[in-house]
């Protein structure tokens, strides 16, 4: 299965384990943005930005599962979200997950193409639930430094 996950930059961590564990199990993570450097703001390197945000669109629209860790803050999620529902109805995929408790902010949230998790377990769960039961612990472990890191205001 092709993944993307979509997260503010302080959830960097847990993604990347999230990454490390798919990729060990045969999966593909189907762009990569927890090793890339800071990106920077989007008016300052508008080429590199452009192509950037090209790359994101292919890898949504070619993915199987789109996971989003809601947030209180961030603007790029929401539009990947977007772009990922769009997809799913045009395409029937990917399967869009929305973890965690902001994933009801604004309208489109409520989309019925969003499935809402409490925690990555779940969607785990569904998706492959082989690699739930042989990484439980970790997954846990990284559900609870999400919702630690989801709560915490960033450092704008």
């Amino acid at each position: 299965m092709k993944w993307y996950i979509a997260a503010r930059r302080r959830c960097q961590a847990p993604v990347s384990q999230l990454f490390e564990i798919l990729v060990k199990e045969g999966h593909e993570v189907i762009f990569n943005w927890t090793k890339m450097g800071k990106v920077g703001l989007a008016h300052e390197n508008v080429a590199k930005n452009r192509n950037l945000a090209d790359l994101m669109g292919y890898a949504i629209t070619n993915s199987d599962v789109f996971m989003m860790m809601s947030d209180a803050e961030g603007t790029d999620m929401y539009l990947e979200l977007g772009m990922a529902i769009l997809n799913k109805q045009r395409e029937q995929k990917p399967r869009v997950y929305s973890i965690g408790t902001y994933g009801y902010g604004s309208l489109m949230q409520h989309h019925p193409s969003i499935e809402h998790t409490a925690s990555v377990m779940e969607v785990f769960m569904k998706e492959c639930p082989e690699i739930a039961e042989k990484y439980k612990t970790e997954i846990a472990t990284i559900d609870d430094t999400l919702r630690n890191d989801l709560k915490t205001p960033s450092k704008i």
